[in-house]
C-alpha cells in the first residue's frame, strides 16, 4: 500500500476529516489531499503526518501493522508549562496542551513582488491564549508567513512574521497578502472614495496604485488579511 494510501487508511479510520488532520499535524489540507491522491512512496510532509496520527513515520510505513489509531491519538501528551514563545515542530511530536500549531508557509514580499511560493514549511507552536489577548482573532483560523521587503515599513519590517487570517475575499480596508498579477505582495488596501477603484498602498512614500473594479477579477487575488506581526529587534 502506497504511503498516500495509508495516510487515507488511518485518516479514515480515525474518522477525521482533511481538516481535522490538518489541524494536528500542521500540514495544509490541500498537500494531504495530493499525497493520498498520489502513488508516491515517501513525502518530506510524511513525518508531521504520522506524528498527527500519534505514531513515527516507520509505524505509518509499515504495511505489516494495522494500528489503532484512535488509541494512539488519545495517547496523553507529555506536561509542558505554557509559554507564548512559538515552539518549532522539530522538538516536540504534537502541540502542548493549550497551544494550537500554526502553518508556516512560504515567505511573501512587503517589496514590489516576487513569484508566488505557497508551499507550507514549518508549523510553529503557540500559546492560544495570547494569541487571543493580542490580536483578538481565532488561533485556528491563523497561518503564519516571513515578510521580505520594505514597502510596509514602519508597519512590517523585513523579517517580521505575519499573523495572517486566510481569506480570498476584500472586505474592509486592511494589510492584506495578494497576488497581483502573478506576484506576491504585502499591500494595504482600501476603496477610494471618489472613484470606487481599489487603492493598494506601500508605506515607503512609493505612489499609491490604483486598479480599476474591471480589472481586479483577473489581476488581484487575495490571500490573506495580516492580523498582527512578531518583529525582531537586536539591540547590539
Amino acid at each position: 500500500m502506497a504511503l498516500g494510501a495509508r495516510i487515507r487508511y488511518y485518516r479514515e479510520k480515525a474518522n477525521f476529516t482533511l481538516e481535522q488532520l490538518s489541524e494536528r499535524s500542521g500540514v495544509d489540507v490541500g498537500t494531504i489531499s495530493a499525497l493520498e491522491n498520489r502513488d508516491s512512496s515517501r513525502s518530506k510532509f510524511a513525518t508531521a503526518i504520522a506524528q498527527g496520527f500519534g505514531m513515527t513515520l516507520e509505524m505509518l510505513e509499515d504495511e505489516s501493522q494495522d494500528l489503532d489509531v484512535v488509541a494512539l491519538m488519545s495517547a496523553p501528551r507529555p506536561p509542558s508549562a505554557p509559554t507564548p514563545v512559538g515552539v518549532p515542530l522539530s522538538s516536540r511530536d504534537l502541540p502542548p496542551e493549550g497551544y494550537v500549531r500554526l502553518p508556516v508557509m512560504a515567505e511573501a514580499s512587503a517589496g514590489p513582488g516576487r513569484v508566488p511560493l505557497l508551499e507550507a514549511i514549518q508549523p510553529v507552536d503557540v500559546l492560544e491564549s495570547y494569541i487571543r489577548q493580542k490580536l483578538n482573532a481565532n488561533p485556528r483560523n491563523l497561518k503564519v508567513l516571513t515578510a521580505r521587503g520594505s514597502s510596509m515599513t514602519g508597519v512590517i519590517e523585513d523579517g517580521d512574521i505575519m499573523f495572517v487570517e486566510p481569506t480570498t475575499e476584500f472586505n474592509d480596508d486592511g494589510i492584506y497578502i495578494l497576488t497581483l498579477d502573478d506576484l506576491v505582495r504585502v499591500k494595504r488596501l482600501s476603496v477610494s472614495m471618489a472613484t470606487g477603484n481599489v487603492l493598494i498602498e506601500s508605506n515607503d512614500g512609493r505612489k499609491t496604485e490604483e486598479l480599476p473594479l474591471k480589472e481586479v477579477p483577473y489581476r488581484l487575488h487575495i490571500q490573506g488579511r495580516v492580523v498582527g506581526s512578531w518583529s525582531l529587534r537586536s539591540f547590539a
